[in-house]
């Protein structure tokens, strides 16, 4: 296995650029998580590691190796994509050993590394089907144990679980959790699903517009984003957000609500007076009742029981937010609650940069 390290890394197409000057370690052995919207450049950036994309500026490199210039097979790294790319005509095991083949691999050495990445994966019983016969889940471990028995020092994941339903998304998902804990791989995976990247990450780098918007555990990007969008962008249910002024000691919401500031803030709160404040709070930091200083007054629009828990969808002043409740909290459409706050898990936002207020 090898580090990843991208140094000032730029993709332009004519006038546009995509890819804006990443700058990235990756560690032997991490897994690494690129996520962001659709058009973010992550997928384009994992195509520049990969060599299926020209590099227009910076530097790229695997290892102790610079691979700007080389081919994707001199690389040492194993790509598994979102359509299988799987040959319909060759069986399984032809299908997973036919790059052991091209590289003249010991046949005896191959079938090994064949039925050992097979039996990691459970698909021994499927090595004499066709990808025809199997299903989206099984073509898609067919797909991993191809990467598998080439033992590269890199393996590059580009949106795998993108054409599998919901449960077969959870099937594989759990299956390259436990490829990594197994093999030790050094793994960079792509998605737009912010629930892949926390399940699976050891560390999650968030896209924007070509940019690192925000890079770290996911406990970090989820309990201390930087910015609204990372905020909205990790977590389901989303982030609420609403829009208050700072008044003397407290944050003053459009209904007239009040929040006590010092509860909030340790700094100079006085500098902030007047201050216009985007106030980000995640569903499950409401709570019922509370302390009347950190309550705000909602009426309720939307129940939806969850089993588990209930989402309680809610407007302040025709901002509509939603707090995550216990399941046995069933108000009706229409009624008013007071819905307390945790301070410690309340954020504040510039309304104009939109990053984090220390």
């Amino acid at each position: 296995m090898a580090s990843v390290s991208l140094r000032a890394l730029e993709k332009s197409y004519g006038a546009a650029k995509i890819v804006k000057g990443i700058d990235l370690d990756i560690a032997d052995g991490e897994f690494v998580v690129f996520v962001g919207p659709s058009g973010c450049g992550k997928s384009t950036t994992l195509r520049m590691v990969a060599g299926l994309e020209t590099i227009s500026g910076g530097e790229v490199r695997i290892g102790e190796r610079t691979v700007n210039t080389l081919a994707p097979r001199e690389r040492d790294i194993a790509m598994v994509f979102q359509d299988y790319a799987l040959y319909p005509h060759k069986s399984v095991r032809d299908n997973m050993g036919f790059s052991l083949k091209v590289r003249g691999i010991d046949k005896r050495e191959a079938e090994k590394r064949i039925q050992d990445a097979a039996d990691m994966l459970g698909i021994s019983h499927l090595l004499d089907r066709r990808p025809g016969q199997l299903s989206g889940g099984q073509r898609q471990r067919v797909a991993m144990g191809r990467a598998i028995v080439r033992r590269p020092q890199v393996f590059l994941f580009d949106e795998p679980l993108s054409n599998l339903d919901a449960k077969l998304r959870g099937q594989v998902r759990t299956e390259i959790k436990r490829l990594h804990q197994t093999l030790g791989a050094t793994i960079i995976y792509v998605t737009h699903d912010q629930v892949e990247a926390m399940t699976l990450a050891d560390r999650i780098v968030i896209l924007r517009g070509g940019e690192i918007e925000q890079v770290g555990t996911p406990d970090e990007v989820y309990h201390t984003p930087h910015s609204v969008f990372v905020g909205g962008f990790v977590g389901s249910p989303a982030m609420n957000f609403a829009s208050a002024v700072v008044q003397g000691d407290a944050l003053v919401f459009a209904n007239g609500d009040r929040l006590s500031l010092a509860a909030v803030h340790r700094g100079k709160t006085a500098a902030m007076e007047g201050l216009k404040i985007i106030v980000g709070i995640r569903p499950e930091h409401f709570t019922a009742g509370g302390d009347p200083a950190m309550a705000l007054t909602a009426k309720v629009q939307v129940v939806e029981p969850l089993g588990a828990d209930t989402l309680v969808h809610f407007t302040i002043d025709g901002q509509m937010l939603t707090a995550r409740m216990a399941p046995d909290t069933r108000p009706q459409a229409g009624d008013e609650l007071r819905i307390g706050i945790d301070p410690a898990r309340l954020h504040l936002f510039d309304t104009v940069s939109e990053k984090v207020i220390h």
